[in-house]
């Protein structure tokens, strides 16, 4: 809720908390969906995320809860 309603300082604070934290965080059944906010709405983030998962991916191709992260990262 805070990601989507907060403000632009609000997204900053919480994505500096969690930077670091996205792989294990995307990997979790539940909290990929704050992954995807995260994509969603700290767009000045997006590339730091994206650097974070991408020595990863191999990894999180064989996991059970990536599908459901791709499949909502495309819609």
């Amino acid at each position: 809720t805070c990601l989507k309603y907060g403000d632009e300082s609000q997204r900053n604070m919480i994505a500096t908390e969690l930077k670091g934290k996205i792989v294990e965080l995307a990997k979790n059944r539940y909290s990929c969906f704050l992954v995807i906010k995260l994509f969603k709405y700290c767009v000045n983030w997006r590339q730091s995320f994206f650097a974070e998962l991408s020595g990863h991916m191999r990894k999180l191709l064989s996991h059970k809860v990536l599908p459901s992260f791709h499949y909502k990262m495309d819609h």
